[in-house]
Protein backbone atom coordinates (compact mmCIF):
# COMPACT_ATOMS: atom_id res chain seq x y z
CA UNK A 1 0.00 0.00 0.00
CA UNK A 2 1.67 3.01 -1.16
CA UNK A 3 0.37 6.90 -1.75
CA UNK A 4 -1.31 9.57 -0.53
CA UNK A 5 -5.00 9.54 1.06
CA UNK A 6 -6.54 12.61 1.77
CA UNK A 7 -9.14 13.32 4.78
CA UNK A 8 -9.11 9.40 6.08
CA UNK A 9 -10.16 8.67 10.35
CA UNK A 10 -6.34 7.76 10.88
CA UNK A 11 -7.73 5.70 14.26
CA UNK A 12 -9.30 3.33 11.92
CA UNK A 13 -6.94 3.58 8.96
CA UNK A 14 -3.69 3.08 11.61
CA UNK A 15 -6.16 0.02 13.25
CA UNK A 16 -6.66 -1.53 10.05
CA UNK A 17 -2.57 -1.55 8.52
CA UNK A 18 -1.85 -2.82 12.15
CA UNK A 19 -4.32 -5.75 11.91
CA UNK A 20 -2.58 -6.66 8.33
CA UNK A 21 0.66 -6.84 9.98
CA UNK A 22 2.30 -4.18 7.54
CA UNK A 23 5.80 -2.74 7.76
CA UNK A 24 5.21 0.75 6.27
CA UNK A 25 6.03 4.32 7.17
CA UNK A 26 3.08 6.24 7.62
CA UNK A 27 3.45 10.71 7.41
CA UNK A 28 0.75 12.36 8.75
CA UNK A 29 -0.65 15.91 7.57
CA UNK A 30 -1.33 18.41 10.35
CA UNK A 31 -1.59 21.82 8.91
CA UNK A 32 2.15 22.99 8.18
CA UNK A 33 3.23 19.98 10.10
CA UNK A 34 4.14 16.28 9.26
CA UNK A 35 3.91 13.55 11.72
CA UNK A 36 5.83 10.09 11.13
CA UNK A 37 4.66 6.49 12.50
CA UNK A 38 6.79 3.52 11.71
CA UNK A 39 5.12 0.56 11.68
CA UNK A 40 6.73 -3.02 12.26
CA UNK A 41 4.09 -5.93 11.45
CA UNK A 42 2.11 -4.40 12.51
CA UNK A 43 3.42 -2.80 15.52
CA UNK A 44 3.73 0.93 16.10
CA UNK A 45 7.56 0.42 16.74
CA UNK A 46 8.26 4.67 16.90
CA UNK A 47 6.69 8.21 16.00
CA UNK A 48 8.11 11.46 15.52
CA UNK A 49 5.82 14.62 15.73
CA UNK A 50 6.24 18.27 16.58
CA UNK A 51 8.61 17.95 19.71
CA UNK A 52 7.61 14.76 20.59
CA UNK A 53 8.80 11.00 19.91
CA UNK A 54 7.87 7.65 20.46
CA UNK A 55 4.81 6.66 22.93
CA UNK A 56 4.08 10.76 23.32
CA UNK A 57 4.03 11.10 19.44
CA UNK A 58 2.01 8.42 18.56
CA UNK A 59 -0.83 8.84 21.32
CA UNK A 60 -0.37 12.92 19.94
CA UNK A 61 -0.96 11.38 16.33
CA UNK A 62 -4.20 9.28 17.20
CA UNK A 63 -6.19 11.72 19.06
CA UNK A 64 -6.55 13.75 15.90
CA UNK A 65 -9.70 13.11 13.62
CA UNK A 66 -9.89 13.18 9.73
CA UNK A 67 -6.38 14.05 8.34
CA UNK A 68 -4.43 13.39 5.10
CA UNK A 69 -1.98 10.38 5.06
CA UNK A 70 1.05 8.99 2.99
CA UNK A 71 1.95 5.33 2.94
CA UNK A 72 5.46 4.36 2.13
CA UNK A 73 8.02 1.86 2.37
CA UNK A 74 10.02 1.76 5.77
CA UNK A 75 13.40 2.27 4.95
CA UNK A 76 16.58 2.14 6.92
CA UNK A 77 17.13 0.91 10.74
CA UNK A 78 14.22 1.84 12.79
CA UNK A 79 14.93 2.36 16.69
CA UNK A 80 11.78 0.57 18.63
CA UNK A 81 10.90 3.49 21.11
CA UNK A 82 7.25 2.50 21.73
CA UNK A 83 6.41 -0.82 23.69
CA UNK A 84 2.56 -0.69 23.85
CA UNK A 85 -0.05 -2.02 21.18
CA UNK A 86 -1.57 -0.50 18.54
CA UNK A 87 -5.38 -1.62 20.83
CA UNK A 88 -3.98 0.00 23.90
CA UNK A 89 -2.54 3.18 22.35
CA UNK A 90 -6.31 3.51 20.71
CA UNK A 91 -7.89 3.28 23.96
CA UNK A 92 -5.62 5.53 25.16
CA UNK A 93 -5.85 8.38 22.53
CA UNK A 94 -9.68 7.90 22.81
CA UNK A 95 -10.23 8.89 26.22
CA UNK A 96 -7.64 11.72 25.71
CA UNK A 97 -10.11 12.93 23.19
CA UNK A 98 -13.57 12.42 25.65
CA UNK A 99 -11.94 14.68 28.02
CA UNK A 100 -10.52 17.58 26.02
CA UNK A 101 -13.58 18.29 23.51
CA UNK A 102 -11.92 21.37 22.09
CA UNK A 103 -8.26 21.35 22.57
CA UNK A 104 -5.85 18.14 23.44
CA UNK A 105 -3.28 18.87 25.67
CA UNK A 106 -1.12 15.67 26.42
CA UNK A 107 0.84 14.84 29.01
CA UNK A 108 2.79 11.51 28.87
CA UNK A 109 3.26 11.87 32.77
CA UNK A 110 -0.33 12.21 33.35
CA UNK A 111 -1.20 9.11 31.58
CA UNK A 112 0.98 7.14 34.10
CA UNK A 113 3.55 6.26 31.37
CA UNK A 114 6.88 6.11 31.44
CA UNK A 115 9.38 8.01 29.60
CA UNK A 116 10.52 6.75 26.90
CA UNK A 117 14.46 6.51 27.72
CA UNK A 118 12.56 3.84 30.72
CA UNK A 119 10.99 1.72 28.42
CA UNK A 120 13.22 -0.88 28.98
CA UNK A 121 12.90 -1.28 32.98
CA UNK A 122 9.78 -2.76 34.68
CA UNK A 123 7.80 -0.62 36.36
CA UNK A 124 7.86 -1.75 39.89
CA UNK A 125 8.30 1.41 42.14
CA UNK A 126 5.08 3.61 41.05
CA UNK A 127 6.46 7.46 42.29
CA UNK A 128 4.31 10.51 42.45
CA UNK A 129 3.92 12.40 39.04
CA UNK A 130 2.59 15.92 38.48
CA UNK A 131 1.45 16.43 42.22
CA UNK A 132 -0.67 13.05 41.89
CA UNK A 133 -1.15 10.75 44.41
CA UNK A 134 0.86 7.94 42.56
CA UNK A 135 0.63 5.07 44.86
CA UNK A 136 3.72 3.86 46.65
CA UNK A 137 5.58 0.04 46.90
CA UNK A 138 4.74 0.69 50.88
CA UNK A 139 1.16 1.24 50.77
CA UNK A 140 0.69 -1.58 47.33
CA UNK A 141 1.99 -4.24 50.45
CA UNK A 142 -0.25 -2.52 52.63
CA UNK A 143 -3.44 -2.85 50.39
CA UNK A 144 -2.32 -6.32 49.85
CA UNK A 145 -1.89 -7.49 53.36
CA UNK A 146 -5.03 -5.67 54.13
CA UNK A 147 -6.78 -8.03 51.42
CA UNK A 148 -5.46 -11.20 52.61
CA UNK A 149 -6.64 -10.56 56.43
CA UNK A 150 -9.99 -9.23 55.67
CA UNK A 151 -11.13 -10.73 52.45
CA UNK A 152 -11.47 -14.41 53.99
CA UNK A 153 -10.92 -17.89 53.03
CA UNK A 154 -12.68 -16.98 49.78
CA UNK A 155 -10.09 -14.95 48.06
CA UNK A 156 -8.78 -15.99 44.79
CA UNK A 157 -6.33 -13.97 43.98
CA UNK A 158 -5.76 -9.81 43.35
CA UNK A 159 -3.53 -7.21 41.35
CA UNK A 160 -2.55 -4.08 41.64
CA UNK A 161 -1.54 -2.53 38.03
CA UNK A 162 -0.86 0.63 36.69
CA UNK A 163 -4.18 2.47 34.84
CA UNK A 164 -2.42 3.35 31.56
CA UNK A 165 -0.84 0.47 30.47
CA UNK A 166 -1.95 -2.72 32.63
CA UNK A 167 1.34 -3.60 34.05
CA UNK A 168 1.24 -5.72 37.37
CA UNK A 169 2.73 -3.69 40.27
CA UNK A 170 1.58 -6.17 42.59
CA UNK A 171 -0.46 -9.60 43.44
CA UNK A 172 -1.74 -12.36 45.42
CA UNK A 173 -0.97 -16.05 44.32
CA UNK A 174 1.12 -15.13 41.87
CA UNK A 175 -0.53 -12.19 39.80
CA UNK A 176 -1.77 -12.60 36.24
CA UNK A 177 -0.01 -10.10 34.28
CA UNK A 178 -2.82 -11.04 31.63
CA UNK A 179 -5.33 -10.30 33.63
CA UNK A 180 -3.90 -7.26 34.49
CA UNK A 181 -3.63 -5.88 30.94
CA UNK A 182 -7.00 -7.49 30.09
CA UNK A 183 -8.72 -5.25 32.92
CA UNK A 184 -7.48 -2.23 32.33
CA UNK A 185 -8.31 -2.08 28.55
CA UNK A 186 -11.82 -3.32 29.77
CA UNK A 187 -12.08 -0.06 32.50
CA UNK A 188 -10.94 2.31 29.85
CA UNK A 189 -13.44 1.17 27.06
CA UNK A 190 -16.41 1.07 30.06
CA UNK A 191 -15.59 4.62 30.64
CA UNK A 192 -15.46 5.79 27.24
CA UNK A 193 -18.73 3.92 26.77
CA UNK A 194 -20.25 5.30 29.63
CA UNK A 195 -19.21 8.86 28.46
CA UNK A 196 -20.72 8.24 25.11
CA UNK A 197 -23.70 6.77 26.21
CA UNK A 198 -24.11 10.00 28.86
CA UNK A 199 -24.03 8.00 32.37
CA UNK A 200 -22.67 9.37 35.06
CA UNK A 201 -18.82 8.38 35.51
CA UNK A 202 -18.09 4.70 37.51
CA UNK A 203 -17.42 6.12 41.27
CA UNK A 204 -14.94 3.55 42.72
CA UNK A 205 -15.59 0.26 41.63
CA UNK A 206 -17.16 -2.10 38.86
CA UNK A 207 -18.03 -5.92 39.55
CA UNK A 208 -18.32 -8.90 37.13
CA UNK A 209 -20.05 -12.02 38.25
CA UNK A 210 -18.89 -14.89 36.84
CA UNK A 211 -20.45 -18.65 36.23
CA UNK A 212 -18.29 -20.46 38.54
CA UNK A 213 -19.17 -19.42 42.15
CA UNK A 214 -16.39 -16.58 41.33
CA UNK A 215 -16.52 -12.84 41.23
CA UNK A 216 -14.20 -10.11 40.84
CA UNK A 217 -14.22 -6.80 41.80
CA UNK A 218 -11.91 -3.97 40.04
CA UNK A 219 -11.15 -0.65 41.98
CA UNK A 220 -10.67 2.55 40.20
CA UNK A 221 -8.17 4.74 41.80
CA UNK A 222 -6.25 7.60 40.17
CA UNK A 223 -3.32 6.09 38.36
CA UNK A 224 -3.71 2.70 39.53
CA UNK A 225 -6.46 -0.35 39.83
CA UNK A 226 -7.15 -3.13 41.65
CA UNK A 227 -8.68 -6.29 41.00
CA UNK A 228 -10.05 -8.75 43.41
CA UNK A 229 -11.35 -12.27 42.78
CA UNK A 230 -13.23 -14.56 45.15
CA UNK A 231 -15.28 -17.31 45.47
CA UNK A 232 -18.79 -16.05 46.29
CA UNK A 233 -19.66 -19.30 47.72
CA UNK A 234 -16.84 -18.68 50.93
CA UNK A 235 -16.59 -14.86 51.28
CA UNK A 236 -19.99 -13.42 51.00
CA UNK A 237 -20.56 -10.35 48.77
CA UNK A 238 -22.40 -8.31 51.76
CA UNK A 239 -18.72 -8.52 53.56
CA UNK A 240 -17.06 -7.33 50.23
CA UNK A 241 -19.23 -4.47 49.83
CA UNK A 242 -19.80 -3.27 53.13
CA UNK A 243 -16.51 -3.51 54.83
CA UNK A 244 -13.76 -4.80 52.57
CA UNK A 245 -13.80 -2.73 49.32
CA UNK A 246 -14.78 0.66 51.72
CA UNK A 247 -11.82 0.36 54.31
CA UNK A 248 -9.62 -0.86 51.10
CA UNK A 249 -10.40 2.23 49.43
CA UNK A 250 -9.99 4.78 52.87
CA UNK A 251 -6.66 2.45 53.05
CA UNK A 252 -5.91 3.40 49.81
CA UNK A 253 -6.77 7.14 50.16
CA UNK A 254 -5.21 7.73 53.25
CA UNK A 255 -2.01 10.15 53.48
Amino acid sequence: MNGKISRIDIKSFLSMLSQDGLSCEVKIFVGNDTGVIHLIKGHPADANYLEWSGTRALLELLALDKTDVEVDRLGGDIVARNRFSMDVLLLEAAKIQDEASTKIQLQADDLGLPDDEDFQEPMNNSQPQNGENMITSSRIQELLKYLKNEAGDGLLGADIFSSADGQSLGGINGGNAKACALFSQITTSLIQTMTVGGFAKIKDYYMLNLKNNTTIFVIILDQVEISIAINNQKTKLGLMLNLVIPGLLKLAKSP
